[in-house]
C-alpha cells in the first residue's frame, strides 16, 4: 500500500525537540500534537516500546518506511498554481 501526503503547511513556532527542526524541511511527524513536552516524551517512549515489543529487536533502518520521497521547498515553490 502506498501513501502520498504532503505537508503544507509551515511548522510551529516550538517544534517537539525530538522532531527535525529544520524548518526548510517537513515531516508528517511535524503535524502539531498540542500537548506537553513531558506527555509527548512519554507517547514516543510508549511507541518505541511497542515498536520494539512487534519487531522483537531494535527499530532500525531496515524496520523503518521503505521509502521516502523528499521534494525541496524551491522546486515546490517554483511550479505554476
Amino acid at each position: 500500500m502506498t501513501e502520498i501526503a504532503i505537508r503544507v503547511k509551515p511548522k510551529n513556532e516550538i517544534i517537539f525537540y525530538r522532531l527535525n527542526q529544520d524548518r526548510e524541511a517537513a515531516h508528517l511527524a511535524d503535524t502539531p500534537i498540542y500537548m506537553v513536552d513531558s506527555v509527548a516524551e512519554s507517547l514516543w517512549q510508549a511507541t518505541l516500546r511497542r515498536t520494539r515489543n512487534i519487531l522483537g529487536a531494535e527499530p532500525n533502518q531496515f524496520s523503518a518506511a521503505k521509502v521516502t520521497f523528499s521534494l525541496p521547498k524551491n522546486l515546490w515553490l517554483s511550479q505554476p498554481n
